[in-house]
């Protein structure tokens, strides 16, 4: 089985891949806009091209999807940043359907618990609940869960999305400032 993983030289994507046990009948497929970090075998792969996103899934059996671009501007800021919804929802799009034409039927997104952070607290948020996404890096991730039970559901492939917290290295300066983020989680 060949897996793609985008989104390979972030944060998450470099932990994933460092702590990957190999086995024979699994090969990663490492993959991002920017190099690599050391000698990691990796594709350049720009996400918002829809060619190139296509050619990068031959021969792949599943995706975990791991980019995205949450950098530019606040992270929980009003303005829908256009680089933002290019690479988050744009290259979604396109690696959907690039995934979809080559049939690959597993995949896996990563999302946001941001998505439902508009809730008010102490209320309980269940898993079923509506996203209220909180900015627009919260909306692009919205926009990307509708597109994936999209696919799902007409197109037969069984994808995951998984609203993760944004992972922070326990070394980080604001970690030791602010520890109870909840759209944080710590990070070894």
């Amino acid at each position: 089985m060949r897996v793609l993983i985008t989104g390979a030289a972030g944060y998450v994507g470099r932990y994933f891949a460092a702590h990957w046990q190999p086995s024979d009948d699994v090969e990663l497929v490492l993959a991002d806009i920017h190099p690599l970090p050391d000698d990691a075998r990796f594709i350049t792969l720009d996400l918002t091209d829809p060619a190139q996103t296509r050619a990068a899934m031959e021969n792949i059996d599943a995706v975990i999807h791991l980019a995205k671009q949450a950098d530019e501007g606040p992270m929980e800021g009003d303005e829908l940043n256009g680089k933002r919804f290019d690479v988050n929802v744009k290259g979604t799009f396109n690696l959907l359907q690039a995934a979809r034409a080559v049939g690959v039927k597993r995949f896996i997104f990563t999302s946001t618990v941001m998505t439902v952070l508009g809730y008010q607290a102490p209320q309980w948020v269940e898993s079923d609940a509506p996203p209220l996404p909180v900015g627009s890096y919260a909306l692009t991730k919205q926009l990307c869960e509708v597109m994936c039970q999209h696919y799902a559901r007409e197109y037969g492939m069984s994808i995951v999305c998984l609203r993760i917290p944004k992972p922070i290295d326990l070394e980080h300066p604001l970690w030791k400032t602010h520890p109870l983020r909840p759209q944080w989680v710590p990070f070894p």
